[in-house]
């Protein structure tokens, strides 16, 4: 009796976890290809209003023990399903690929896409912001209780079991929105912190990769794919195929540099005086007591002349913690006390 009811759990269970020829034309490809063969498949889904994700994320996100609560995304917490709003202890509508970078808000149908939409408490989802992905800071204390959350000046770390599940969901969005149609953002995966959020950038690729081979795919994750489905009318292909994730980002990079104007240092040193120039480099050493700072590359030096502002924290004659830190500089190409440098400083920020 048990063998028979074993059979007929797992026949059950096919129709609901199977795609049938949903993939079909992916065989035998990788990297740029693959994903754009991906990008064609789950594009066109239906989309609906940011209004109406109250009642679809109830039901994609429902907690399997208690059918009247919702399972809230980063902190596994199990909330009532109507308990939505802006107040305190209440969930919301967490944008797993921040809605800042790509600048698509709420439109459909990145804004409105139930992949990446998740229902968040509220504390948590004002916490993590538009924060990247990646490993590390300190433990995110709620006013409803200590998570598993971690955070500092420019990254997220969720809880251990939706690792895997974030990443996929990064990935997802990088192949659904390329730029191609005339309302949605071009997003890409970089394995740069991007404090710009303006340009459609996420992070971090190396910590996405691994958080996916660590936390593989569950029975949630799955459950959920289908209900999205079933309202969407398409799939995240790597809740799926989860290899198809080493086949687009390990082989090869199918995005291009996150910021395709930076220099590098030597770059930059070949550049006229009185141009403008974006440069990335690591912080060498102070530069003219606490004036400024130099910044080199594996070929060449720069020194930059800093303003008061950004003394205290980029030379590491006022803060030690600096050398060896990997920073974006905007400015202007000059001599800078006799020495080939920037002027006319417009930023500086530290990247990873």
């Amino acid at each position: 009796m048990k063998q028979y009811l074993c059979i007929f759990v797992v026949l059950s269970l096919l129709p609901i976890w199977g795609q049938g020829d949903y993939y079909e034309g992916t065989t035998g490809l990788k990297g740029k290809a693959l994903k754009s063969k991906l990008h064609q498949i789950i594009s066109g889904h239906k989309s609906y209003s940011y209004g109406e994700l109250w009642n679809h994320l109830a039901y994609t996100d429902a907690d399997p023990s208690n059918a009247n609560n919702v399972i809230l995304f980063y902190t596994g917490w199990s909330r009532s399903k109507n308990a939505h709003g802006g107040g305190v202890s209440q969930w919301n509508r967490e944008h797993t690929w921040a809605k800042s970078r790509g600048q698509f808000g709420t439109a459909q149908p990145a804004g409105t896409d139930l992949h990446h939409i998740r229902p968040t408490d509220v504390s948590v989802n004002s916490k993590r912001g538009h924060l990247d992905f990646d490993n590390g800071g300190e433990i995110y204390q709620d006013n409803d209780g200590l998570t598993e959350c971690r955070y500092d000046k420019d990254s997220w770390e969720p809880r251990k079991a939706v690792k895997g599940d974030v990443a996929r969901i990064i990935f997802y969005m990088a192949t659904r929105y390329e730029g191609q149609e005339g309302n949605v953002p071009d997003l890409k995966v970089t394995d740069i912190i991007m404090v710009d959020t303006k340009k459609g950038f996420h992070g971090k690729l190396s910590t996405l990769l691994k958080w996916h081979k660590e936390d593989p795919v569950d029975y949630f994750e799955r459950r959920r794919n289908e209900r999205v489905y079933e309202l969407q009318k398409n799939r995240n292909p790597f809740i799926d195929h989860p290899e198809f994730v080493d086949q687009i980002w390990n082989g090869s990079d199918p995005d291009p540099d996150p910021d395709p104007d930076a220099l590098t240092v030597t770059q930059a040193l070949q550049k006229a005086h009185d141009q403008k120039v974006i440069v990335e480099g690591v912080i060498s050493g102070g530069f003219n007591g606490i004036y400024g700072l130099s910044i080199a590359d594996s070929k060449s030096t720069l020194v930059i002349q800093l303003p008061s502002q950004y003394r205290q924290q980029f030379n590491p004659n006022l803060n030690p913690a600096a050398s060896g830190k990997r920073v974006r500089i905007v400015g202007t190409r000059d001599l800078y006390a006799s020495e080939e440098g920037i002027k006319k400083l417009e930023s500086i920020e530290f990247i990873k």
